[in-house]
């Protein structure tokens, strides 16, 4: 067992980020040692997600983990709505098509057959990615009724990368929306404030408001039907249901949306749909390389099928 104490350099520091620094090994190999019990924090065992203050003791022990032989009962293959896509893979990340009617990660009614469930099941190894062991190598979300892109990091650096893009709003997302009755400019934004009311449901506040939190999306008309408007959506922010609530506030609710669809409208068009039409249709960003990549795709044949048929 060797000791360290940290000093000032190492203030405030991640635990598994320090490993990374003192023992020159990956972030993943950082987090096996937490996990196996060879890592010490004051002679207490740390989580992976400790962060360092002056004069803790670090206390390491490279030794080969004792393995020990345990019985597990192979778990029953979960039953997915639809089975997600991989449409993009390399060392640092998938791109992955998730499909309508499936949940990014369990919410606090912990369901089961996730995005995260199907994951884990595809590659185990992600299980050691990301913040929170609830939501394992998961940067950004997509709506239960949303289908489409979703970036998914497979290790910690691509995760960081990721999250600081997400974060500095320099990752382009875009969305096919199909909206009720015909929108007048070719192009617009909305700015309307999101805020969680009582009831729980996320909703649209006006412009002025000093209340809520900051929501930009941008769009624009790449078609117009007898009563309905083809959009391609840009969200600049990342609120709960943004897309949905921004497009409602504008009096152009997205078909087949129950939430934010008012009855009027609901009993005004006859166009009826049984999930969200909208689709993540395109992502661009900056890998880890520093090259520039975009992807882009295909509307699921439901969709494109509705389109077909308007006029």
């Amino acid at each position: 067992m060797t000791n360290f104490f940290i000093r000032q350099k190492y203030i405030g520091e991640r635990l598994d980020k320090y490993l990374v620094a003192r023992l020159h090994i990956t972030r993943n190999q950082a987090q096996k040692l937490i996990k196996n019990n060879q890592i010490k924090v004051n002679d207490l065992t740390p989580s992976v997600h400790h962060f360092l203050r002056t004069g803790d003791k670090v206390s390491i022990d490279l030794s080969q983990p004792k393995k020990t032989e345990v019985k597990t009962q192979k778990a029953a293959p979960a039953e997915f709505v639809a089975i997600p896509k991989v449409i993009k893979t390399n060392k640092d990340y998938y791109i992955i098509n998730k499909p309508a009617g499936m949940l990014v990660h369990p919410t606090l009614r912990g369901e089961n057959n996730t995005l995260i469930d199907w994951l884990l099941q595809f590659d185990p190894e992600l299980k050691n990615v990301g913040e929170d062991p609830a939501r394992p190598a998961i940067v950004h979300r997509l709506d239960k009724e949303v289908s489409g892109l979703i970036i998914i990091p497979r290790n910690l650096d691509a995760f960081d990368h990721f999250k600081n893009l997400f974060q500095s709003r320099t990752i382009t997302k875009k969305y096919t929306a199909l909206v009720h009755g015909v929108i007048e400019h070719e192009d617009g934004e909305i700015t309307f404030p999101i805020i969680r009311s009582k009831s729980g449901k996320y909703v649209g506040l006006p412009q002025n408001s000093t209340e809520g939190q900051t929501a930009i999306t941008t769009y624009k008309v790449t078609k117009h039907f007898a009563h309905y408007t083809l959009l391609e959506v840009k969200p600049k922010t990342g609120r709960t249901n943004q897309i949905r609530i921004h497009l409602n506030a504008i009096g152009h609710p997205i078909v087949g949306d129950p939430l934010y669809t008012n009855n009027k409208i609901k009993n005004k068009y006859k166009l009826k749909l049984n999930r969200v039409f909208l689709h993540a249709t395109a992502l661009e960003f900056t890998d880890l390389k520093n090259k520039k990549i975009t992807l882009t795709l295909d509307l699921p044949a439901k969709l494109q099928t509705i389109l077909d048929h308007l006029k």
